[in-house]
């Protein structure tokens, strides 16, 4: 079943992401927009601030630590119920 995301809820990450999650593991050296930029490590927060339906309802996060946004998928996210 896909989730129902919305502006506004907030995240946490469940592993590392990166600028593009095909790179593997990212580089902490690496400058936003490198394919290894490291958005956010797993259990840092975020909040949705968009949802595109055109890719199946995927959202772009904007990470409280980095203060950048990236589109994100189920496996690599999951809702906060306590905030």
């Amino acid at each position: 079943m896909t989730k129902l995301y919305k502006e506004g809820q907030r995240m946490t990450a469940l592993k590392q992401i990166c600028e593009n999650a095909q790179t593997g593991d990212g580089d902490p050296n690496a400058v936003f927009p490198d394919d290894k930029y490291i958005h956010a490590e797993k259990g840092e927060t975020g909040t949705v601030e968009g949802v595109d339906p055109g890719l199946g309802n995927v959202p772009t996060v904007r990470f409280d630590r980095t203060k950048t946004a990236t589109v994100v998928y189920d496996y690599e996210v999951e809702l906060l119920e306590d905030e």
